[in-house]
């Protein structure tokens, strides 16, 4: 009896080795199985589209088989050699520490999903399997993060250490550094992309007009504008302030370095966020990058110039000192934000509302401060300057932004259908922000930051004005990364998700690791995202605005803009011109340039065909019939008129 018991606990002792064994064994096979595919598609990249339809041939599979053996083995050799050092510090080996090998070879998984993301226009043709293909490859990395960080430091051996100072002055050197790359690759690519008449009088061709106009003395002037001034849109000196820089080239490249630059800049208020929040100068340069990388900056950076773009980096600065508790450089920015457009003052609201709440002392009393500023300043702008006071600027003189809401006014009685419907029709409220596309927005803006804003607490009030202006829109445009909007948006969520971990962070103070997973995890999340969806790597989903960015100059390309420049060098800079859309922006550095369709009569007509429609069409022909305009230069689709006296009618 005792020698079955016996034999029956030793045949225990064995099936339960074997499980073990089984269960060791599987996951080093499932990381060679990654790793050789990985390396394969790497080495063989002529053979990726084959891979992906599995057409490979029998050569072709037996070389991934060799990639597959040869992978099992330095796997092998991993887990043999780390249980040898195990060994020799007098840990036992055995699977169940070889188990605790598996997590630093966990990031070998995310290999196959990066292949897969290699697939020609797979962000564009299936976006939701180039989500799903993200979420997998940084969910492979979460456990190599996890193991690395809670490895025993070693201990630290005598040697030169770099004093607070040191480290402080090296930090700030890599994110000016990382400032300056930002400028420098971004202005490039939107000169690039405005050479090759890829750039609109709307809006681009406006704003250096406005430029333009500002620094010789008429404060946000615009020809090209109903009334012939920005007022009609928005009130935003901003543009007047920075207009003297301007005469250093009056030109629209002048704008888009400008633009470029004061982007960058955001990745300084980033390092201040990330360092403040999360108490490290690595967290600070980390999320210095992740805001480099974002899609969405890079969208609004590239769609030619508007000042709302103008919006990111000063309330980045703005919310870092709100959040830290420095209230004087935070009034300070708030009179900058203000001078951005008149909008931001509705924004900031929300800012001074997270005030109130907060329960921080002296932030309730600056709260309120903040939300009385802006509403006067709204006010006051509305009535005194602006030529229409309605929230969504309708009137015979403005340009109305009510259409961009039309779904939630159908009525057409602007503030008021749209906060009724906000009131009383929840269910279609929940059906219009979850439209895919929208959610879809939500993933680009969120998803690099792992969601981390939601965690911030009272703060995420903050967001809340961002939100109701995205997710309401029906205009495609304003829930897009690629377009300026997102500037109202994006800048909150930055700032609040550093804030969001450290509150995870405070709630688990015996995760000790936590905040090293979550900011690697975010680090490759903003790679991947920017890969697919940012401006840095060329894919199929970026555009700046509604079109692609063009990246480069082809030899046929240059000729085409040499041509054109030598087309419009027959304008003289004092006269005055008709433009249509795809060329304003080359010719808007002057005293009067006009859309054709405003029909005003001037000394040159500059028009490409391809615009000629509905009321630019019955401008020219009107001037034709009249014989008030001379074909000087016809060049593809592109003609130059003068205009001409018709002799007087006997």
């Amino acid at each position: 009896m005792t020698r079955a018991r016996s034999g029956r606990h030793k045949l225990d002792a064995m099936t339960s080795a074997a499980v073990r064994f089984a269960l060791a064994s599987v996951w080093p096979v499932v990381v060679a199985i990654a790793l050789g595919a990985t390396l394969f598609a790497a080495r063989h990249s002529d053979l990726l589209a084959a891979m992906f339809d599995n057409k490979l041939t029998s050569h072709q599979r037996l070389i991934g088989l060799g990639y597959f053996a040869g992978s099992l083995v330095a796997v092998a050799a991993f887990y043999l050699v780390a249980l040898y050092y195990r060994h020799r510090e007098h840990r036992p080996p055995g699977f169940n520490r070889a188990g605790r090998l598996h997590p630093y070879l966990s990031f070998v998984l995310s290999g196959p999903a990066i292949v897969a993301l290699t697939e020609p226009q797979i962000e564009t043709h299936h976006q939701w399997r180039t989500w799903l293909y993200i979420v997998l490859a940084v969910l492979a990395w979460w456990p190599t993060f996890r193991a690395i960080s809670s490895r025993d430091r070693p201990v630290q051996r005598d040697g030169p250490v770099l004093s607070s100072r040191q480290r402080d002055i090296l930090s700030l050197g890599f994110v000016f550094v990382l400032w300056a790359a930002y400028a420098y690759f971004f202005a490039e690519l939107a000169i690039t992309n405005h050479h090759a008449l890829n750039t609109r009088t709307i809006d681009l061709g406006i704003y250096d007009n406005i430029f333009f106009q500002s620094s010789h003395g008429r404060p946000l002037a615009s020809t090209l504008l109903r009334g012939g001034s920005h007022l009609s849109a928005h009130f935003d000196p901003i543009l007047v302030i920075l207009s003297p820089l301007y005469r250093l080239w009056p030109r629209a490249e002048f704008l888009l370095i400008l633009q470029a630059v004061w982007c960058g800049a955001g990745v300084l208020a980033a390092y201040l966020l990330g360092r403040h929040q999360l108490g490290s100068r690595a967290w600070g340069l980390i999320w210095a990058v992740v805001y480099a990388l974002h899609p969405a900056l890079h969208g609004a950076n590239l769609y030619g110039f508007h000042s709302l773009t103008l919006l990111f980096a000063p309330l980045l600065f703005a919310l870092h000192f709100l959040l830290s508790g420095r209230l004087r450089p935070y009034f300070a920015t708030l009179a900058l934000l203000l001078l951005i457009r008149e909008d931001v003052a509705l924004l900031m609201c929300f800012v001074g509302l997270f005030g109130v709440i907060s329960g921080e002392p002296g932030y309730k009393r600056a709260g309120w401060i903040t939300i009385a500023i802006c509403l006067v300043y709204f006010v006051v702008v509305k009535t005194v300057f602006m030529s229409s006071i309605g929230l969504f600027n309708q009137g015979p003189d403005s340009y109305g932004f009510g259409y961009y809401y039309k779904e939630m006014i159908p009525n057409k009685l602007n503030e008021l259908d749209f906060v009724t419907t906000l009131l009383t029709n929840p269910a279609f409220i929940v059906a219009h922000v979850a439209k895919e596309p929208k959610l879809h927005y939500l993933l680009v803006i969120f998803f690099p930051l792992l969601f981390l804003a939601a965690w911030a607490g009272r703060a995420r009030v903050m967001l809340l004005y961002g939100l109701i202006f995205t997710l309401l829109a029906s205009r495609t445009a304003v829930y897009s990364s690629h377009f300026q909007y997102s500037a109202v948006f994006l800048p909150v969520a930055i700032a609040l998700a550093p804030v969001g971990l450290r509150r995870l962070q405070e709630a688990r103070p015996k995760d000790t690791s936590l905040t090293t997973v979550i900011m690697g995890c975010v680090l490759v999340a903003s790679l991947l995202v920017s890969w697919k969806h940012g401006a840095i790597v060329e894919n199929a989903s970026f555009r700046g605005g509604f079109r692609p960015v063009a990246r480069s100059l082809t030899e046929a390309t240059q000729d085409r803009y040499d041509s054109f420049v030598e087309l419009i060098g027959q304008i003289e800079p004092e006269a005055s011109v008709s433009v249509t859309d795809r060329l304003g922006s080359h010719v808007s550095n002057r005293a009067e340039v006009y859309q054709l369709d405003q029909n005003i009569d001037t000394d040159y007509l500059l028009i490409d065909s391809r615009d000629l429609r509905g009321r630019n069409k019955a401008s020219l022909k009107r001037r034709e019939d009249a014989g008030k305009a001379e074909l000087l230069e016809r060049e593809g689709s592109w003609r130059l008129y003068r205009a001409v006296i018709p002799p007087a009618s006997e």
